[in-house]
């Protein structure tokens, strides 16, 4: 009866211990996928605004703004008339220099409020040409922007992911020395036996067999219980079930899940596999 209990919890401390490695490990992968999203919306946020000729018709307006949606660089084009232009333009967090405010503003053109698409900011050479293209129309007279808070945003949140990519991977060269002892402590009791099946003719495979299948168990559930806590942390935080979850969302998890799952059987196989063959080929007097 102690020797179950015994062995029951060096299998909980096992599953514990991986669970942990995983977790790190899953927490600093979804920070840099996070990372990565927040950058992008960030960036298909920048806000420019196109400044169109006073004397432009609004047909023609009209005609520049389906002619920028046809290129399919952006990601909405909206046209503003001359009184919404005007309150856009009075915004102090626009910081476009306008100089001192008058009493009243004179009037001023239409304008376009263009969004670009991420793929547009990660193109090399597309934003810049796009831009000029744009400036250099007959119909424009000015663009405005701030693109440079966007890419600050999202630099810094490539930062703090890769921080957290190297803590996971200092917290997982450190549980595998952990994993490579736990292991050595639940397999030390059946030392005797490995020693014993490879003495009567089992093959290494044989030997192996049992104990690979036991622990790639507990490393599967390990991996299962890790996605499904990393889903509900990321359901608690967005306040969205899982089947209210966008579809690259659920994408994200299934890639995530997978990931895991591959790295606690990796982990799992390798630390087995040197400390079953370590009790293989070891010295009888050692052993017994």
């Amino acid at each position: 009866m102690k020797s179950r209990r015994g062995h029951r919890a060096r299998q909980f401390y096992l599953m514990v211990t991986l669970m942990i490695t995983l977790l790190f490990a899953g927490a600093a992968a979804y920070c840099l996928v996070w990372a990565k999203q927040a950058g992008d919306s960030a960036r298909e946020s920048v806000l420019y605004l196109v400044e169109c000729m006073a004397d432009a018709p609004p047909p023609q307006i009209l005609a520049f703004k389906a002619q920028l949606e046809g290129s399919g660089w952006m990601r909405s084009v909206r046209y503003i008339s001359p009184d919404r232009a005007a309150l856009l333009l009075a915004e102090d967090d626009l910081n476009l220099d306008l100089g001192p405010v008058e009493q009243e503003l004179p009037p001023l053109p239409a304008m376009l409020s263009v969004y670009f698409r991420k793929e547009a900011f990660d193109t090399p050479g597309i934003l810049d040409s796009l831009t000029t293209a744009i400036r250099e129309h007959d119909l424009v007279a000015g663009i405005y922007a701030q693109p440079d808070l966007a890419d600050m945003l999202q630099c810094n949140l490539e930062r703090i992911g890769q921080i957290l990519l190297a803590i996971a991977i200092a917290v997982l060269l450190l549980s595998g020395f952990l994993m490579n002892s736990l292991f050595k402590l639940s397999l030390y009791a059946d030392r005797r036996e490995i020693k014993t099946m490879q003495l009567v003719g089992a093959s290494p495979f044989a030997v192996h067999r049992p104990y690979l299948t036991r622990h790639i168990g507990l490393a599967v559930v390990a991996g299962i219980l890790v996605t499904a806590l990393l889903l509900a942390l990321h359901g608690w935080i967005t306040g969205l079930a899982p089947w209210q979850m966008p579809l690259e969302t659920v994408h994200m998890f299934l890639l995530l899940g997978c990931g895991l799952l591959g790295l606690s059987i990796l982990l799992t196989f390798v630390v087995t596999y040197r400390v079953v063959n370590k009790y293989i080929f070891a010295d009888i007097e050692t052993l017994f």
